[in-house]
């Protein structure tokens, strides 16, 4: 593994817009939010989709910037909001290992081999269109991933310009296909939502019938009676319907709550929150296991008040 986004990740940029060793701010702000939004859909598309672990774990910061050109540095946050889960780690370690598979692809300049990376289209095309727009983001500037050694900086990988023609032989177009229900009309899908010159076009990604689905759970207030818990941040679990009941699970939190309706099993789970988050600040530190003061430790940082 040549590149690890913890310690952080050289990227050099060279020609006219760095020859001064300084970069510009709009062209900084480009580089990381293109970059950024490579590592979001690298997240997307090869963690498991039941996996409770929030996107924002994969969040980047500017970590430092050298001269030589003009280097800027790019870290995972170290913020512990953002280091929360079990796995957030390995989940980390994952992403890190895939966006080095990309970078090797485009220090070749062979994108097509994309399609033995990524061959399902759906996965494949977000990571075809945000690999596309790093790579050109700045136009004809030479853009390099370094390491530094000493005083000066070694190339790791060469970021290629990507041709439109290449990706858009990549990318798939999902077209809107119609909807099958079972008999009682129950389904649910995940849209993709397109903005255009004022339109607003939907399409849908995935169908799941009323006998089992999964999706994305993600309160930012927990209630329960009459007490709300607001959050620093959404809770993200996974939310599933599985024959004649629903099933609510975070798995930071090691909470799963059930209900024969949506509603019953999300009271469920604001009973069994306020249950957890009582019982575990009524012991001490030294009295918890070592896996019950991490969720202890965990539910306190993400509690930000309690409305009652």
């Amino acid at each position: 593994m040549k590149i690890n986004l913890e310690e952080g990740i050289d990227i050099q940029v060279d020609g006219e817009l760095g020859k001064y060793h300084t970069l510009p701010i709009d062209s900084l702000i480009k580089l990381a939010n293109n970059l950024q939004k490579l590592i979001f859909s690298i997240a997307n598309a090869d963690l498991p989709q039941d996996s409770a672990i929030a996107l924002e774990t994969f969040q980047i910061e500017l970590s430092g910037f050298s001269p030589g050109s003009a280097v800027p540095k790019f870290s995972y946050s170290p913020r512990a909001e953002l280091r929360s889960g079990f796995n957030f780690q390995e989940y980390r370690d994952k992403v890190n290992n895939k966006l080095e598979d990309l970078f090797e692809i485009s220090d070749t300049g062979d994108y097509t081999k994309l399609l033995q990376l990524y061959p399902e289209a759906e996965k494949r095309t977000p990571i075809v269109e945000n690999l596309y727009t790093f790579a050109n983001g700045l136009g004809s500037t030479p853009v390099r991933i370094v390491k530094k050694e000493g005083d000066s900086f070694v190339p790791l990988y060469g970021i290629k310009k990507f041709k439109s023609g290449v990706k858009e032989a990549l990318v798939v177009k999902f077209e809107p296909r119609e909807i099958e229900t079972a008999e009682n009309g129950e389904a649910v899908a995940r849209v993709k939502i397109t903005r255009k010159k004022g339109r607003v076009r939907k399409t849908i990604m995935n169908l799941y019938t009323q006998d089992k689905y999964s999706i994305e759970y993600s309160p930012t207030i927990i209630v329960c009676g009459t007490n709300k818990y607001i959050l620093e941040h959404p809770l993200r679990c996974l939310f599933e319907k599985e024959d004649d009941y629903y099933v609510i699970h975070s798995e930071m939190l090691d909470i799963i709550a059930t209900g024969y309706s949506q509603d019953e099993a999300e009271d469920a789970f604001g009973a069994e929150f306020e249950y957890v988050y009582n019982l575990l600040n009524s012991h001490s530190d030294t009295q918890l296991t070592k896996h019950n003061l991490f969720i202890k430790n965990a539910i306190n940082k993400l509690v930000k008040s309690i409305e009652v």
